[in-house]
């Protein structure tokens, strides 16, 4: 048995290999040379097939181009002040150093509702999608959208570090001043028309317009060295791997909550963007366009969620996996959960906020104010079991599937069931279908 498992492994690291090898030979812009594991390895840490959901195209980036990105962030790192705040960031115990963190999504996948349990909070400077504001500063600045990953990285780096300065935060501030109010404080919170008017605002910003304080870097700077922790929450980031730079750097403490979302429960929500809603859905809806978005989203989550069972040591702390069926079913327990995998006590607003806001539906798609229970299992009822046993058979969502631990419908009679949610266990570092522990598996897959 030891032996097949040792022989399964040494397949997998092989065809892995060989995955990776031509991976960076197709999209990476240099010269085919002998490498070594570890070069490969550092090589395929490199930014390629992009996809910018505003422009629905798949881009690339050389490898030169990428280098310069991460030589310019490690110069940035070599800063007076950023050495003093490397120095110190280890002096203080966890649960009193600054948390930065990532609330890492996908379209449709429950990333604005778990979001307001630290919108909802005081302590937290929460900044909302700012990639989708970057396409528009980058076309401002005519940059190649090949460059958008490493600078999304970099902007989401600048609001960690209360940096507006340079020139596309200080874009992302002027946008925000020109966009209407649901814009602005849906992007930040804090920027709400009650706290620009006041007189308070005016008299501490000085200048304003139409009796109203004037948004511009000083303003997001200073609300942003205001609150004790920052978190960003953006469905723009496709690859883990990329937040890896940020997470290796010790004066961030930065915390990933990956979450994702059974693609059953996805369906029904895309497919209710139509301009004519239904209240059911079949095969006949699911259009080779739908299935193969379905595809992308599951291969995506599934490649994210081994590279973070597959952490280190190092990093496994600040990692964490979460399903937003969890969180919807459970919103009293995941939320502690989660704010205890931040370090963080969760204060009692939260906990009135999720009181307020998972029993009753408010409307909208994008609404945040829902019966969350209901929310997360509708597809039983929405998609026909033909269309559900059409989502599971996508070959990418059947491996996600089985390890999300999102079980499979086996028989008509259990979509009957009020109380079969669907839901197998979960527990972190365990990789169901493989059946062993992540110890065994992290070699496959890259680790900082």
């Amino acid at each position: 048995m030891r032996f097949r498992r040792s022989l399964k492994n040494a397949v997998l690291v092989l065809i892995f290999l060989i995955m990776c090898r031509w991976r960076c030979q197709r999209n990476v812009s240099v010269s085919y040379i002998p490498m070594t594991i570890d070069e490969m390895m550092e090589l395929c840490r490199g930014y390629v097939d992009v996809e910018i959901p505003s422009e629905h195209e798949v881009i690339t980036v050389t490898q030169d181009e990428a280098e310069m990105l991460e030589t310019a962030r490690l110069q940035d790192l070599e800063q007076p002040e950023i050495l003093v705040a490397r120095n110190l960031a280890t002096e203080f115990p966890q649960h009193e150093r600054k948390v930065h963190a990532i609330l890492m999504g996908s379209f449709r996948g429950g990333s604005s509702f778990v979001a307001e349990l630290f919108n909802s909070n005081s302590d937290f400077f929460y900044s909302y999608e700012p990639g989708r504001t970057l396409v528009t500063c980058m076309r401002k600045f005519d940059e190649p959208f090949s460059l958008y990953r490493p600078r999304h990285i970099q902007m989401i780096e600048n609001i960690f570090r209360c940096n507006f300065t340079y020139d596309v935060m200080e874009c992302y501030a002027s946008d925000l001043e020109t966009s209407n109010w649901r814009k602005r404080t849906r992007e930040i919170p804090l920027l709400t028309t009650k706290n620009l008017c006041s007189e308070e605002w005016k008299n501490k910003y000085g200048s304003y317009v139409n009796g109203c304080a004037i948004i511009n870097t000083d303003m997001l700077t200073d609300l942003c060295q205001q609150r004790k922790h920052v978190i960003i929450k953006s469905i723009r980031l496709y690859d883990l791997n990329d937040v890896m730079a940020l997470m290796r750097d010790p004066t961030l403490n930065v915390h990933v909550i990956h979450l994702i979302r059974d693609p059953r429960g996805k369906a029904p929500s895309w497919m209710d963007r139509r301009v004519v809603q239904k209240e059911h859905y079949d095969t006949d809806d699911l259009t080779d366009e739908f299935v193969g978005n379905m595809s992308k989203y599951c291969e995506v989550a599934l490649e994210n969620l081994i590279v973070g069972l597959s952490m280190t040591d190092v990093f496994r702390d600040r990692y964490k996996a979460v399903r937003y069926e969890d969180v919807a079913l459970s919103p009293h327990e995941m939320a502690s959960d989660i704010y205890d995998f931040l370090n963080l006590p969760m204060p009692d607003n939260v906990t009135k906020w999720i009181d307020r806001n998972t029993k009753s539906y408010a409307g909208g798609p994008f609404d945040t104010s829902r019966d969350s229970a209901k929310a997360a299992l509708s597809w039983k009822q929405t998609l026909s079991p033909d269309a559900i046993q059409r989502i599971e058979e996508i070959p990418p969502c059947r491996e996600f599937m089985a390890i999300a631990g999102y079980r499979p419908v086996f028989e008509l009679e259990e979509l009957l069931d009020e109380n079969n949610t669907f839901l197998d266990y979960f527990p972190p570092g365990y990789i169901p279908n493989l059946g062993f522990k992540q110890e065994s598996y992290k070699h496959i897959y890259w680790t900082p």
